[in-house]
C-alpha cells in the first residue's frame, strides 16, 4: 500500500507474501498471435476480421495493447498454466 493506505495493515489477517504474477512477453505474444489464427475454411464476418487484424498489429507491437485484448491475455495464460476458468 502506497499513499494515505501506507500504514494500514487491516483485521487480523497477515501480511501475505508477493507473489510473482508476471507472464514473459514472447508467452503473451504468442498467446495473441493464437487467438487472432482463422481456419482455412472459415471467412470471419467483417467486424470480426478487422478485431482480429488489429490484435495482430498488436501482437507485432504496432498498436498498444488495449484493455479488453489484456484481459483475453490474462485468462489465456491462466488456461496455459493449467487453472481452470
Amino acid at each position: 500500500p502506497a499513499g494515505i493506505w501506507a500504514g494500514y495493515r487491516g483485521g487480523r489477517e497477515l501480511p501475505a507474501d508477493q507473489i510473482d504474477t508476471g507472464v514473459p512477453e514472447k508467452s503473451l505474444v504468442n498467446l495473441l498471435l493464437k487467438q487472432t489464427e482463422v481456419p482455412e475454411n472459415f471467412t470471419p464476418h467483417k467486424k470480426i476480421q478487422r478485431l482480429l487484424s488489429i490484435r495482430q498489429e498488436m501482437a507485432e507491437g504496432e498498436r498498444k495493447i488495449d484493455w479488453g485484448t489484456a484481459e483475453a491475455l490474462a485468462f489465456a495464460s491462466l488456461l496455459t498454466e493449467g487453472y481452470r476458468i
